[in-house]
């Protein structure tokens, strides 16, 4: 099945901006768009486990090429600045959750 430029291109506003470590055009909630398997034909798409125990999806081109996207998980803290009085405990501040 050809990809065809993946019709959400003209969602994107002139503002979409690409990273110096790929093509991918990323816009504020539009998604990313892979530039590099535009008119590529796609001969399979694979789900797998990694050894890690996370899934991955492989997306194979018929020219050799594929995607690979895995997970990358990522560690938040919530930071909350507590007090404690007799066995009670008070929040002073939440500062949230970090990003």
């Amino acid at each position: 099945m050809p990809i065809s430029h993946w019709k959400y291109k003209a969602l994107w506003s002139k503002g979409a901006s690409t990273s110096d470590s790929s093509s991918a055009w990323q816009s504020p909630g539009q998604g990313l768009l892979y530039e590099e398997a535009t008119g590529k034909t796609v001969d399979f798409i694979r789900y797998s486990e990694q050894s890690s125990g996370w899934a991955a999806f492989e997306i194979r081109f018929t020219d050799g090429t594929f995607l690979f996207i895995e997970p990358v998980p990522k560690v938040q803290f919530r930071v909350r600045l507590l007090k404690a009085s007799k066995g009670n405990v008070k929040v002073i501040r939440d500062y949230g959750v970090t990003r």
